[in-house]
Order: C-alpha cells, then structure tokens, then sequence
C-alpha cells in the first residue's frame, strides 16, 4: 500500500498494483483502497491482466466511482482465469457483475491525510 500512496504522490496519478490471490491495493490523491481476491477454480491466467484492465477502463468511462471500477476490474480478471485461453476467457459483463458486487462489499477504502 504505501507504494501506491508514494506513487500517487509523486507523480500525481492514481496507482494500482494487483496482487493475484491477494487481492489489489491502489492509491489515488484523497482515499487509499484495498480489495481481496475472489475465490475462483484457476483455470488459466493468460487473460486476467487484460480484463481487469478492459473492465476497470469501461467502468471509468461510465462515469463509476474509483472503488466500483477496481471491484469490476477484478471481477472480470477473476472470471477470466476459470476459462482456458485468452480471448474466450475474457467474458461478458453479465458473467462477473455479481461477483464484482461482492468484491465492492469487501473493499476497504480510506480517507488520506
């Protein structure tokens, strides 16, 4: 976490580092966030880094909230790991809104200093 923090500090951004099966953590200039994994059967993790990317940049695009993008981000590269491949693994939002609604249940977000 605190890399998030001192990366969103120094270089103004919003910093996000996944962490596999435990979870992610991400940093933005006012509240810093922490997600667990969810729990799946990993198949193949070939595709996780581009749906959690492709979910988290639509969701941003809709207008959601940091907090919500990151849980749908992680919903989506979790669904991808429970198929084999790339591109068939990378399913429709439909497939993972659930399981992104409990990773956003989950979360922890906090106020910075």
């Amino acid at each position: 976490m605190d890399f998030c923090v001192a990366a969103a500090d120094r270089h103004a951004l919003t910093a996000i580092v996944t962490l596999g099966a435990d979870g992610l953590v991400a940093a933005d200039a006012k509240r810093r966030f922490q997600l667990p994994a969810a729990r799946v059967e990993v198949v193949d993790t070939t595709a996780a880094g581009d749906a959690f990317v492709g979910a988290l940049a639509a969701a941003l695009d809709r207008g959601d909230d940091l907090a919500d993008a990151l849980a749908d981000g992680a919903a989506s590269g979790s669904y991808a790991c429970t198929r084999a491949g790339a591109q068939p693994s990378i399913g429709p939002r439909a497939r993972w809104t659930e399981l992104a609604r409990e990773l956003r249940a989950a979360a922890t977000v906090e106020s910075r200093p």
